[in-house]
């Protein structure tokens, strides 16, 4: 039996976001603190190297991002699998990707109200205009009981356990610097 399970961890993404800023402060601060003829000998400032590095700067970012959200909303098992980011985002945003220890998960999903679950599963993997929905949208027909289950639903139950146990706190707006702003640099 495989005891992990993925998950698409809450992330608001890069593109227009406090995170797209926090990644451009760290580049900014980074590119400050160099000197300018040792860049500008090194070609640091080249448009390749820039992507190449902001996407290493992200990936490193989305790890200390999962440390801090398993640090304050107590998950215990949760590691960084991957970040990924689409071509264009007229259809998605950049995504974390994780994976959990199924007991953890087991344990998290225990512990909610099954109606207010219910009522986010109703709400974040519904069908309407301009949204397709391919996941399930009736909680009776998720299997919590082997947790087979998608990515996206495991999203949808770590994001009813932030809202039913840290009241007042949005999980898609979690700031990595306004939380632990010592955490992170390049």
């Amino acid at each position: 039996m495989n005891d992990k399970i993925e998950a698409a961890f809450p992330f608001a993404g890069f593109y227009e976001t406090t995170h797209e800023r926090n990644v451009a402060d760290a580049i900014s601060n980074f590119l400050f603190n160099k000197n300018y003829e040792e860049v500008k000998e090194n070609e640091e400032i080249d448009a390749v190297w820039e992507y190449n590095r902001k996407n290493k700067v992200e990936i490193e970012y989305c790890k200390e991002y999962v440390i801090s959200v398993c640090k304050e909303y107590g998950f215990k098992t949760v590691e960084f699998k991957e970040m990924t980011s689409p071509r264009e985002y007229n259809f998605m945003t950049d995504g974390i990707f994780v994976m959990m220890d199924k007991t953890e998960l087991k344990t998290i999903i225990a512990s909610l109200d099954m109606d207010k679950l219910r009522e986010r599963v109703k709400k974040n993997h519904s069908s309407c205009p301009g949204f397709t929905s391919f996941v399930e949208n009736d909680l009776a027909k998720w299997d919590l009981v082997t947790l087979d289950l998608n990515c996206w639903q495991v999203e949808t139950i770590l994001e009813e356990h932030i809202a039913e146990n840290y009241k007042g706190h949005n999980f898609w707006e979690f700031d990595l610097y306004a939380y632990h702003p010592d955490e992170f640099d390049i």
